[in-house]
């Protein structure tokens, strides 16, 4: 099966440098332009499904690519390819996070009421089992920055408790010190195109 893992469109939180994790945040016009492009790039492509998140931002994304490519696919809701949760620290600003790597022990990520990357790891793996019995040979799934970096390790044989995901966790608090630092996280400085990665399943 082929996998293509695509990200939400811009949001007004992203441009805030606000987390977004469980919000309904919608996509900002910059986004949906986002969209509509990559759906120009995409029109090639007959994914027998497009998968998105519950949360708005994957849905409009979601329904657009469906919209612009013209593609004949359904599009299936599953609340398991959402964000990773931040509990009480959604919708704060980056910029309040500068100390954030300090204070937080490695293998460590969130608030006591936010979710780990390990529960984050296993509900992605529950889905990816599922897909794999849909017959499906190709599918475009519209998830979230740190959903699809999950994903991605998934994809590429690690299991949820491997400890690679103790690394994501402290990633993230890294990637969260750098972004109130400059303006740009880890995934926007080492990936060439964060929006659309490809896999095998």
């Amino acid at each position: 099966m082929r996998v293509h893992l695509v990200r939400h469109g811009r949001t007004r939180w992203n441009d805030e440098r606000r987390l977004q994790g469980w919000e309904g945040v919608e996509l900002s016009e910059e986004g949906v332009a986002q969209i509509k492009a990559l759906a120009q790039k995409l029109k090639g492509l007959k994914p027998d499904a497009v998968y998105s998140s519950d949360l708005e931002r994957a849905v409009q994304s979601a329904k657009l690519l469906i919209s612009e490519a013209g593609w004949d696919a359904p599009h299936i809701v599953d609340p398991r390819l959402r964000e990773i949760y931040h509990g009480s620290w959604e919708g704060r600003r980056a910029s309040e996070f500068k100390e954030l790597a300090e204070r937080v022990k490695p293998g460590e990520f969130g608030p006591p009421d936010g979710e780990g990357f390990r529960p984050l790891a296993r509900r992605l793996a529950e889905f990816l089992e599922d897909l794999r019995g849909t017959g499906y040979r190709e599918v475009v799934l519209v998830g979230h920055q740190v959903t699809n970096a999950a994903l991605k390790l998934l994809l590429l044989g690690y299991p949820p408790e491997h400890p690679v995901f103790d690394y994501l966790a402290h990633a993230m608090l890294s990637s969260l010190a750098l972004l109130a630092q400059t303006g740009y996280n880890i995934c926007q400085l080492v990936q060439s195109n964060s929006q659309l990665e490809e896999f095998e399943l």
